[in-house]
């Protein structure tokens, strides 16, 4: 269970990173989980602590590795997640578990926004640790399942969104 939620959380840190606006700066190992056993600035290690394992990396391939790379592809071919500019007030509209309700002060660990472009992109992070359910904003078309990090491998990154209808 305990690893279960390590890897959860670790995709939830790589799906922040790779839908903030900005250039992503993700370290090498985070696509294969190599944490340096919590050591965040092991620049004076020359040990096993902080060497690429490439077999590590390689027994990966099918999980998390194969996520970051969906999540990757993902942001570069969405025009909404690559915005050149600031956002401005017509490119987010935060919701909270209800569309157009932010609640900015709940103790509870809930944010959902959608990105506008060509393509809207809904975004709901849940921090806490029980189910949420929310209300998805109305639109023109359907929403589709792209990520979910809820859900175990491979069905966490849809390689084909189209045939994931919320």
């Amino acid at each position: 269970a305990v690893l279960s939620l390590r890897m959860r959380q670790i995709k939830n840190m790589l799906v922040a990173l790779l839908v903030s606006t900005g250039t992503p700066m993700v370290r090498m190992g985070d696509e294969y989980a190599h944490t340096q056993r919590g050591n965040n600035n092991g620049w004076c290690q020359d040990s096993d602590l902080t060497w690429f394992s490439w077999k590590y990396a390689a027994e990966q391939r099918n999980d998390l590795v194969r996520f970051t790379r969906m999540l990757i592809k993902f942001r570069l071919s969405t025009p909404a997640l690559r915005h050149s500019e600031f956002l401005s007030k017509g490119d987010v509209t935060w919701h909270g578990t209800t569309p157009h309700s932010p609640d900015w002060n709940s103790g509870y660990n809930f944010i959902a926004f959608v990105l506008h472009g060509a393509e809207d992109v809904y975004v709901a992070f849940n921090a806490g640790g029980e189910a949420r359910a929310v209300a998805l904003p109305s639109t023109n078309g359907i929403w589709l399942r792209v990520i979910d990090t809820n859900l175990e491998s491979p069905k966490d990154c849809s390689e084909d969104p189209s045939k994931s209808p919320m």
